[in-house]
């Protein structure tokens, strides 16, 4: 059913090929997020030992939807599931189905953000922002994905602003660009500000025994 579809056949056919396309998902650049996401949903089940049984909720809550997005990044489960079952089920254009994936990617990531408050910023601040700002940066990088209408105004407002620099280059261009380069800072400062959180957690914790 979804491997003769017209809109992810490329996708299908180029696959072995694709991390040498960076117009395509499976680039080296989302390869290394990939490896992000594993490595922080490693570090989050390795936080859950480490308390011994008395774990915050939050790690237990990282460590699945990290793991579910590295899952949904690197077999591509966004483009199978909107391309195939969206289209069919709901006749709707590739880009239109996608934002079928908004209600999954809100309830687990939302999980995830809603779980950190739980921490921080009681225990970081620095954690807490590169939170923030990491949720700012993936509404942003959707922008032509799900359509929304404020993130669009800012992505076209960005261009209008840096048209002499991006003059030469296509608008359909720009906009994977923009996508895909917001959510390679959005997944940086994901992981980031987890690794930061381990660091900060650890640390307090030795204090509070000494």
């Amino acid at each position: 059913m979804v491997s003769t579809l017209p809109e992810i056949r490329d996708l299908t056919i180029s696959h072995r090929l694709a991390f040498l396309d960076l117009d395509m998902e499976a680039n080296l650049p989302t390869n290394y997020a990939i490896l992000k996401l594993y490595f922080s949903a490693i570090i989050s089940v390795l936080m859950v030992f480490w308390y011994k049984g008395r774990a915050p909720v939050f790690w237990e809550i990282a460590a699945i939807a990290l793991f579910i997005t590295g899952l949904d990044e690197s077999a591509q489960l966004h483009e199978v599931l909107t391309a195939g079952l969206a289209t069919k089920l709901f006749g709707t254009e590739y880009l239109s189905g996608n934002q079928y994936m908004v209600l999954p990617y809100a309830l687990i990531l939302g999980a995830f953000y809603l779980s950190s408050l739980t921490l921080f910023p009681k225990k970081s601040w620095i954690v807490f922002i590169c939170f923030v700002v990491s949720g700012i940066f993936l509404i942003l990088s959707q922008a032509v994905e799900l359509a929304f209408k404020p993130a669009l105004d800012v992505m076209f407002n960005t261009f209008n602003m840096l048209s002499i620099v991006l003059a030469r280059f296509d608008e359909g261009a720009l906009m994977f660009a923009w996508e895909e380069g917001l959510e390679m800072i959005e997944m940086s400062l994901l992981c980031g500000g987890l690794i930061i959180g381990v660091y900060t957690v650890q640390k307090s914790e030795e204090l509070d025994t000494t």
